[in-house]
C-alpha cells in the first residue's frame, strides 16, 4: 500500500486538472448565463460539490479500487496518473453521483426538468478538451510529455479528452439507470446495488487489463553516452565529430520521446475503449452476464 505523502504526490497531476475543470464549472453555476431556475442551480451546485467528496474518498485505503488506481500511480509516468485517476473518477464515481442527485432534478416538478438536466449536463462538455488542451504543455500535469507539444501538438491529452467524454454521457446514462432501479416496485429488489457492483466488476477488469501498456524503447542512456567529452586540443576535426555526435544524440532523444508519445497515445486510446466497453457491458447486462461475456471472450482470445 503507497503511503499517504507519496500517493497525495502523485495525485497532483490530476488534482491540479480536475481543480480547473471544478473552477470553470462553479463559475457557470455563479454567472448563471443560462438562466437556471434555482432548484437548478442547487442540483447542479449537488453534482459539483459531491463529485469533488467522492475524489475526498480516494485517501481512504478501505476504497474499493484503491488497488487498482495505485497500479497506475505506482509507475513513474505523470501521464499515466493522469489517465488512471481521470478515467476511475468519471467511470466509477460520476455515476452514482448523478444518481445520487437525481431526486433534486425533479424538485422542480416540471414535465421536462429532467431534459433540461441532461441537456445543462451535457452543455458543459466543452470545458474538458479546454482544459486538457491548457495542461498538454504543464510538465507538472504530463511530465516530459509536454515537450511533444511543438511535434505534436494535439498529443495524448486530446485522446483522453475523446474517451473522458464518451465516459461521462455513459455515466448520465447509467446515472438515470441507477436512480430507475430504486423507484417503484424495483425499490426493495437491490436492483442499484447489484447495478454498481457489476459497474466495480467492470472498472476493476479494465484496469487489470495491461496488454497495452506502454514500454519506453531503450538505447535512450547508451546514446547519450556514447557523446564524448569535449577534446582537450581543440582540434577542428575532433570538434565536428563530437558536435555530430551530440546532434545525433539529441535526434535521437526527440526521436525516443516521439515513439513514447505515440504509445502513450496509444494507451489512453486503447484503456478508454476498453473502459467504456466493460461498463457499458455491466450496466446493461448485470453483473453475472457481464462476468460471463468476459469469460467467452478470454476464452476465445486463450
Amino acid at each position: 500500500m503507497m503511503d499517504m505523502a507519496e500517493f497525495n504526490k502523485r495525485l497532483v497531476p490530476f488534482s491540479k486538472t480536475y481543480g480547473e475543470v471544478t473552477k470553470r464549472l462553479s463559475d457557470y453555476r455563479t454567472h448563471n448565463p443560462d438562466s437556471l431556475a434555482p432548484y437548478e442551480l442547487d442540483w447542479f451546485g449537488g453534482l459539483i460539490t459531491d463529485f469533488q467528496n467522492e475524489f475526498d474518498k480516494w485517501k481512504n485505503t478501505n476504497h474499493p479500487l484503491r488497488k487498482h488506481l495505485e497500479a497506475y500511480l505506482g509507475t513513474n509516468k505523470r501521464a499515466f496518473w493522469l489517465i488512471g485517476s481521470v478515467y476511475l473518477h468519471v467511470a466509477f464515481d460520476l455515476p452514482r453521483v448523478i444518481a445520487d442527485k437525481m431526486p433534486d432534478v425533479f424538485k422542480g416538478k416540471y414535465p421536462d426538468c429532467l431534459r433540461r438536466a441532461r441537456g445543462i449536463y451535457l452543455k458543459q462538455a466543452p470545458v474538458f478538451l479546454e482544459v486538457f488542451r491548457q495542461f498538454a504543455s504543464d510538465t507538472e500535469v504530463v511530465g516530459k510529455l509536454a515537450w511533444l507539444t511543438w511535434p505534436m501538438p494535439k498529443g495524448v491529452l486530446e485522446v483522453v479528452g475523446h474517451w473522458v467524454l464518451a465516459l461521462r454521457t455513459s455515466a448520465w446514462i447509467h446515472g438515470e439507470t441507477f436512480y430507475q432501479a430504486e423507484q417503484g416496485e424495483n425499490a426493495h429488489l437491490n436492483q442499484r446495488k447489484e447495478l454498481e457492483e457489476a459497474l466495480s466488476e467492470a472498472v476493476k477488469q479494465a484496469f487489470e487489463e495491461k496488454k497495452w501498456w506502454p514500454h519506453a524503447p531503450g538505447g535512450l542512456g547508451l546514446l547519450l553516452a556514447a557523446v564524448p567529452q569535449a577534446p582537450r586540443w581543440g582540434s577542428w576535426p575532433a570538434w565536428t565529430i563530437a558536435g555530430g555526435l551530440i546532434l545525433v544524440a539529441l535526434l535521437a532523444v526527440i526521436s525516443i520521446l516521439f515513439i513514447r508519445g505515440r504509445r502513450l497515445k496509444r494507451f489512453a486510446d486503447e484503456f478508454g475503449r476498453t473502459l467504456y466497453q466493460y461498463t457499458n457491458e455491466a450496466v446493461s447486462f448485470g453483473q453475472r452476464e457481464f462476468g460471463e461475456r468476459r469469460h467467452g471472450q478470454q476464452r476465445l482470445q486463450g
